[in-house]
């Protein structure tokens, strides 16, 4: 069984339920990756199980070396989450050293600011952020980054403008303009960490107003204390409907990242195993948080898909390849199949049952085979398949290895 140590404070991408002491096994992760993570083990192919540990808020920074994430990934947990961005500087230790790697992305991020719904319109766009308004984030995210790029606090760097003044519990430091003062998602200088406020050195610009985890941020907001929360546009967007339209969002980050997993540097057949699976249950990137919101439940469905699909696949000593299509759905009233290379693959389908036929004259190369299934009521069901072609001295061609992916068409 692995270890998943996850941030357990970041509704509703990945969070525990009930509070558990960080460290402590917690069996009621919730959220996207929560559900995410129960179909991969589902998967019956992939052998894999996962302990789940609440990690907390992280200690220290991405980087620092007595709990930032690159160190716990790869030291204490087999794979880490909870809503993490891909950056190829989180993958690096402070030496440079390359530590963990991300997985493939499987959800999509895109930064915005939540305000209170009467300062809307004076709040519409990170241009409107001056000295006198109090955004809220939490240090070390690429919410606090994206915050302080676009309104010019940071360079793209993350070198903070000559002039900030940055409290910290050390006391007040003053930036000058130089690399010694450097904020970003992957870590901060020195004299930054454990930062509480930004003041700006200009009317133009907004203060900055760092609360523990993101659980501070929405109170503080309602209270007045903070005008803004600069985070993700999942979770601003969850709190806008649960606020009852009490907060909104005013400005939405035209940039998009991607979350994933990290495993350790040393791990690539964890790795590997993972990145084909996630692939399959997102449908690679085109199932993602808007979909899971509707229908939580359609990762397992798809999990149960890859099992059935795998039941029923065989291969003959000639590389012809079929699949039982009316097990894999068998509500199906009728099956349709084409091959974009008909010379490479040929297709066809009799009795609910796909033929994939490769030639015979010892080309290689990749066929996408797609199969449309319609149901009793109508609705058109497609699957994807990639085949790969490589010729044997034993046969005349047979596939190594094939890929799915699966889409329901509205």
């Amino acid at each position: 069984m692995l270890t998943f140590g996850y941030y357990s404070d970041f509704r509703p991408v990945s969070y525990a339920e009930n509070a558990i002491p960080a460290g402590q096994a917690c069996y009621v992760h919730k959220g996207y990756e929560a559900d995410l993570l129960t179909a991969v083990e589902a998967i019956a192919d992939a052998g894999l199980s996962f302990r789940r540990r609440d990690v907390g808020v992280w200690e220290g920074d991405w980087l620092g070396v007595s709990g930032g994430v690159w160190q716990r990934s790869a030291t204490q947990y087999d794979v880490v989450g909870g809503g993490i961005t891909i950056r190829a500087d989180r993958e690096k230790n402070a030496a440079g050293e390359t530590i963990v790697r991300f997985t493939s992305g499987h959800v999509a991020f895109q930064q915005s600011l939540l305000v209170r719904a009467e300062d809307a319109a004076r709040l519409a766009s990170y241009a409107d952020l001056t000295s006198d308004v109090r955004v809220g984030a939490v240090a070390g995210t690429t919410g606090e980054e994206r915050l302080l790029q676009l309104t010019g606090l940071t360079n793209a760097d993350g070198v903070l403008a000559a002039g900030v003044w940055v409290e910290t519990p050390q006391g007040e430091v003053v930036a000058d303009g130089g690399p010694g003062y450097r904020i970003t998602a992957a870590g901060e200088s020195a004299n930054l960490v454990g930062r509480q406020r930004l003041q700006p050195p200009n009317s133009n610009l907004p203060q900055v107003v760092y609360l523990p985890g993101e659980t501070e941020l929405l109170p503080a907001l309602g209270a007045g204390e903070i005008d803004a929360v600069a985070r993700g546009g999942i979770g601003n967007s969850d709190a806008s409907v649960d606020s009852g339209g009490a907060f909104v969002i005013s400005a939405l980050d035209s940039a998009v990242e991607y979350g994933g997993f990290t495993v350790a540097a040393d791990r690539e057949a964890l790795r590997s195993c993972l990145n084909e699976k996630i692939s399959w249950l997102t449908d690679e990137r085109r199932i993602g948080y808007a979909q899971w919101r509707e229908d939580p439940g359609l990762f397992l469905r798809r999990a149960s898909t890859w099992n059935r699909l795998q039941n029923g696949l065989q291969q003959d000593a000639n590389g012809v390849l079929t699949i039982d299509l009316a097990s894999v759905a068998p509500g199906a009233m009728s099956f349709a199949a084409a091959s974009d290379n008909p010379n490479l693959a040929a297709v066809s389908v009799a009795g609910g049952v796909l033929t994939v036929r490769p030639n015979e004259d010892g080309e290689d190369g990749v066929a996408a085979i797609t199969v449309t299934l319609t149901e009793s009521d109508g609705s058109v069901t497609t699957l994807r398949f990639e085949v790969v072609v490589k010729s044997d001295p034993l046969a005349p061609a047979y596939f190594r290895g094939w890929r799915l992916s699966l889409l329901t068409d509205a």
